[in-house]
């Protein structure tokens, strides 16, 4: 199990610095600042990475006008809804599972909620994927070779 950070974003989805979500420093955000509008979402902040065998992802916010994510994985050919809710601690890691993972994931995107009034900003600190070992088989010939040697 380790926590691997995306490679990539997609460009043009009207976040600025979306490489500061995956650069391994917590001091740093991509960041989405928004003017007359409220009661809206940001625009999905896209992560991309080869195809890994991931069970999880974790995502780290910073306080803004933000109170609430949603968050998709990229498997299968499809999006896949894991978690929209509240998120309510600054600087905190939220892990979320992938049900019935782990999966060939290549992909995560994020969106964050902002009811506030006429200006207001939202910040991802940093995500990543959990990948995991892929199942390795021991054939059954195998296993009476290692028990004869044993």
């Amino acid at each position: 199990m380790a926590w691997i950070s995306p490679t990539g974003h997609i460009a043009d989805s009207g976040w600025a610095t979306e490489a500061r979500a995956y650069d391994d420093n917590l001091n740093l955000s991509a960041t989405f600042y928004k003017e007359d509008e409220d009661d809206t979402w940001t625009p999905f902040l896209e992560l991309t990475h080869a195809a890994l065998n991931c069970d999880k992802v974790r995502f780290r916010l910073a306080a803004s006008d933000s109170d609430e994510v949603d968050l998709d994985v990229w498997y299968g050919d499809a999006w896949h809804h894991l978690f929209q809710g509240t998120w309510l601690l600054d600087n905190t890691w939220y892990e979320k599972a992938i049900p019935g993972g782990p999966f060939l994931v290549t992909k995560m995107r994020l969106r964050l909620f902002c009811p506030t009034g006429d200006e207001w900003d939202a910040y991802v600190k940093e995500v990543d994927f959990n990948e995991v070992a892929a199942g390795i088989a021991i054939p059954v010939a195998m296993h009476h070779y290692k028990q004869l040697r044993n």
